[in-house]
């Protein structure tokens, strides 16, 4: 049985892994992707720290519920809307089932307990903390999920927290009261009554919620972020998350609704425990689909160990040697210089492992990032003068890392004079192959090289 599940195991790793997925019909590429994306999720949410990340973004929330519900109220009360907010509640807690109203008119009654007049410089910095707390945990999700170490800026953070704490309910808001504003003017009613368009706008009427969720997912993809992301790739994990929201909130309320033991066993807190599990659900799909995003938009990391792995040895050289290769040939060709997100793309490789490379070899002097944002690179020197076995050397021990200790490994000495062999071969082969002679060797991808030759 073990056995089976070995070779079961290595077939499907050769139909996920081993073959170039851009090469596939269109409807094995399409197949094949969605496997390797859903395994990669099924890894992710295995090892555990978009579960734990989930539970800590429940806890903020919990936190800054009411003062971020306050803040909202505030801004939509100058504006006259203020009656839209229990609709938008109602709408989110309505798989809570019966209870969903009385927990609503709770909620409300504390926001509306809050003056945000009479809360001082204190009390009010409190609140924004508070809400500002929640934010920032979200743009930090976001952040590991694409992998990205560095984090906005204070200003740029500051204006955009305070862009989403006004501004989010004043276009959440607009967005749904257009719609409903379409929905009851006279001539959405005098195209209802025309067939065939009458049934053709039911359906559209019908879709709405659906396409404001997915909106609202698609602009969590492409804003948050702290960087771009395509549109395309934000809203096909838009389209996901939305779904997979309303088809959460589904079963989650044929669940309450049919079971009536908790209400025994909690009492009066099952409409809070339920309250917590129907969060914890909901920002675990957000983070699914920020996560189906990202594969999309970089799908070197499917099949990859876990980003914070370094490479080391041959594959390290090979890295160096092949974004030293393309660098020295775009530049020679006069072609667009490469950035980190091109490299990443063409070499398959994670970006913080190629990110050491890349300083590695800029630390020894061979290439140097351009002042543009986001920044190219190009080599620091004549491509020949260059050699191969600089880059190698550039890798294999970065310049000012101290040599890792060695263990008193007393090996043979045969061995001792293999390894001297390969080594002074290796010296003879490339010492004078510089990287300008490597790149006349072959001129593009999926060519042979000719025979190398010093330069």
């Amino acid at each position: 049985m073990a056995n089976r599940w070995e070779r079961l195991v290595r077939k499907m790793n050769r139909i996920l892994w081993e073959q170039e997925v851009a090469a596939l019909p269109w409807h094995r590429r399409v197949l094949v992707r969605t496997a390797q994306i859903l395994r990669a999720l099924a890894i992710d949410l295995y090892d555990g720290r978009m579960t734990q990340l989930t539970t800590s973004l429940v806890y903020t929330t919990l936190l800054s519920l009411v003062p971020l519900l306050a803040f909202g109220f505030s801004v939509l009360t100058g504006l006259g809307m203020q009656n839209r907010l229990e609709p938008l509640l109602l709408g989110f807690l309505a798989p809570l089932g019966s209870e969903s109203q009385d927990f609503a008119n709770r909620i409300l009654g504390f926001v509306g307990q809050i003056e945000v007049g009479v809360l001082g410089t204190v009390g009010l910095g409190f609140l924004l903390f508070t809400v500002g707390s929640l934010i920032y945990k979200i743009e930090t999700g976001f952040n590991f999920i694409w992998d990205i170490r560095e984090a906005r800026s204070w200003p740029q953070s500051v204006s955009g927290y305070l862009s989403v704490i006004f501004g989010g309910p004043v276009l959440l808001f607009t967005a749904t009261g257009m719609t409903a504003a379409v929905l009851d003017s006279p001539l959405f009613r005098v195209v209802s009554g025309l067939e065939p368009l009458g049934t053709l706008v039911t359906l559209v009427s019908q879709l709405i919620p659906y396409l404001l969720v997915i909106g609202a997912f698609t602009l969590f993809y492409l804003l948050v972020p702290n960087t771009p992301v395509p549109l395309v790739n934000a809203f096909t994990g838009g389209v996901v998350a939305g779904l997979l929201w309303q088809l959460s909130g589904w079963a989650f309320g044929t669940f309450v609704a049919t079971s009536t033991n908790y209400t025994f066993i909690y009492s009066g807190f099952a409409i809070g425990l339920l309250f917590m599990i129907w969060l914890y659900l909901s920002w675990l799909i957000l983070l699914v689909g920020a996560r189906i995003t990202f594969y999309f938009q970089h799908p070197e990391y499917l099949g990859q160990p876990d980003p914070g792995t370094p490479l080391r040895g041959r594959p390290r050289q090979r890295a160096a040697l092949t974004a030293m290769f393309l660098l020295c040939r775009s530049f020679q060709r006069r072609e667009p210089a490469w950035t980190l997100e091109r490299l990443e793309a063409r070499l398959g490789i994670p970006r913080n492992p190629l990110k050491g490379v890349l300083e590695d070899l800029h630390q020894a002097g061979l290439i140097a990032p351009t002042r543009d944002e986001p920044p190219a690179f190009l080599p620091a020197m004549d491509p020949y003068g260059i050699t191969v076995k600089a880059v190698m050397d550039a890798v294999s021990l970065s310049p000012g890392k101290r040599e890792p200790p060695r263990y008193r490994l007393r090996p043979h000495p045969v061995v001792n004079h293999v390894l001297e062999r390969a080594d002074r071969a290796l010296e003879r082969e490339f010492v004078d192959t510089s990287l300008g002679a490597l790149v006349e060797t072959g001129a593009e991808d999926g060519d042979q090289p000719r025979e190398l030759g010093a330069g």
